[in-house]
């Protein structure tokens, strides 16, 4: 029987090789190491912009029905359904408000640069203005998603939030996401989209804004299109957060 010769001793270096893997395990193995990274944070921040407020009605019929009041109701039907996707949620008001005083073409300005810097403060995700459409044309009709000229990612945003509103009309009333030159999705930052939900100014169109049934199936299908639309470029929420 041949006899076997003992395993020479570790050396130094081997030792300290196994040590630096065996702490290399532990690092990847640890919960830190399993969570998410910096960049693609557990509950990305989605701010809703509900457009005009304060003096500022936007579109309206008749001085009745104001666009301010209906995108603020359509951001608080999408909030709870973000939330619900594991994304926080910030609206950049949340009553009937300006965002900055006056009623001049200055002012307009600084409202919207308040409605960036909200995003940015809250190192937004996405952002998403919401609006109503208005055309001297009564026969107009359906959702129209815009994003800014040359950005890739909120075109891509837009398309999927597109084909969600999409399916809540009828196919004449479908349209394509288009693009823009609008100083908020210029100056976003971030992945941005502005999304007229319907005509105000279409008989068939007002009906689904009035309801809050119906105010429900927009909110609920652009939910669906954003969430969609976001995964498409990597960002993703994971558990169930809440709202600032």
């Amino acid at each position: 029987m041949q006899r076997r010769t003992p395993p020479a001793p570790a050396t130094w270096t081997q030792a300290a090789a196994l040590a630096a893997l065996a702490a290399l395990v532990l690092v990847l193995f640890s919960p830190r190491a399993l969570a998410p990274p910096p960049g693609a944070r557990a509950h990305p921040v989605i701010v809703l912009d509900p457009g005009h407020g304060g003096i500022d009605g936007g579109t309206h019929l008749d001085g009745r029905i104001l666009e301010k009041d209906l995108t603020l109701q359509l951001a608080q039907a999408m909030a709870p359904l973000l939330e619900a996707s594991g994304f926080r949620v910030v609206l950049t008001r949340t009553a009937d408000y300006a965002l900055a005083p006056g009623d001049d073409d200055a002012s307009v300005r600084r409202d919207l640069e308040e409605r960036l810097r909200i995003a940015r403060e809250a190192r937004a995700a996405a952002l998403v203005s919401l609006h109503v459409n208005a055309a001297r044309d009564s026969r107009q009709r359906g959702p129209i998603v815009f994003y800014q000229i040359g950005d890739e990612p909120g075109r891509r945003l837009a398309r999927a939030i597109q084909d969600r509103l999409n399916a809540v009309f009828p196919p004449a009333a479908r349209n394509e996401a288009l693009p823009a030159d609008f100083f908020l999705l210029a100056r976003a930052g971030r992945p941005a989209v502005l999304v007229e939900f319907a005509f105000l100014t279409n008989p068939a169109d007002r009906a689904i804004l009035l309801r809050p049934q119906g105010r429900g199936l927009l909110a609920a299908a652009a939910v669906q299109g954003l969430v969609g639309g976001l995964a498409e470029l990597g960002i993703r929420a994971h558990g169930v957060p809440g709202r600032r």
